[in-house]
Formats: C-alpha cells, structure tokens, sequence
C-alpha cells in the first residue's frame, strides 16, 4: 500500500517537476516523508526528460537539507559517472546542506576516478563554507596521472 502511495505522488511529482516553467520546490507541497519518497523514486537517471530527476534532486536538498535518508542516498551518488549531472546540483547547493553532512559530501564528490571530474568538483567546492578538515584536498590541482 506505502509503495502505491509513493508511486501516486510520484506520478504527480513528474507532471510537476516535468512542466516547461516548473514550480518551485515549495509548491510541491508539506515536507512530508510521501513528499521525500515521491521525490527520491524520481532521480533515477532513466527519468525523463532530464529536467525531472535534476529538479527533484534540488528539492531533496532545498526541503530535507537534514533528512538521514536523503543525504546518504545522495552521499551514494557522488562518484557515480551516471549520476554527473545530480552531482553538480549538489555540490552547487552544498551550503544549504546541514553542516554535518558537507564533508562527507564534498568527499564523495572528489571519488570519481575520472582527474577531469575531480577538479571540476575540485574548483566548485573551494567555493563552499564548512569544509574544515579536507583543505588540502582542495588546494591542490588535480593531475592526471602520466602512463
């Protein structure tokens, strides 16, 4: 039954976040955790159009900056080369991520395996507040490794 629920609202979510002008996170409606799971079944990176899991990936951020859920589903994300695009969206909302979860974030980013991702990953988050303890990993240019 909880699975059908969510699936309803994920439906109704998709129309939403899929609409030419969008809406704003805040017209989804309450922060309810229907709203978190709505919005978690739609950020597969199989959702289309492509504006659908982006959008519901800045809502996860901008409703539930806190939620345990949210932010280790997204934490699982980070060194996903199919997950690219969310990536960014989360490294670029960072600061409006609970401080607690930052780090682990922003540590996550720098995993991919790719030198090229990593220093645009490198660059953004030098940007960003809260990140005491990882400084050198930040300094520091990422450099392809020679063959």
């Amino acid at each position: 039954m909880f699975f059908l629920l969510s699936m309803a609202v994920a439906g109704d979510l998709r129309h939403m976040l899929s609409q030419r002008d969008g809406v704003s996170c805040r017209e989804l409606g309450e922060a309810t955790p229907e709203l978190r799971d709505g919005l978690l079944a739609l950020t597969g990176p199989e959702e289309l159009p492509s504006s659908v899991p982006m959008g519901a990936t800045s809502c996860l951020i901008e409703r539930f900056p806190a939620d345990p859920l949210v932010m280790s589903t997204l934490q699982g994300w980070m060194g996903q080369k199919e997950r690219a695009g969310q990536a960014l969206v989360v490294v670029s909302m960072l600061g409006q991520v609970e401080a607690s979860w930052r780090v682990p974030l922003a540590l996550g980013a720098l995993s991919q395996e790719d030198p090229a991702w990593r220093e645009r990953m490198r660059v953004r988050l030098v940007k960003v507040p809260g990140l005491e303890g990882i400084e050198p990993l930040l300094s520091e240019p990422v450099v392809a490794a020679q063959k």
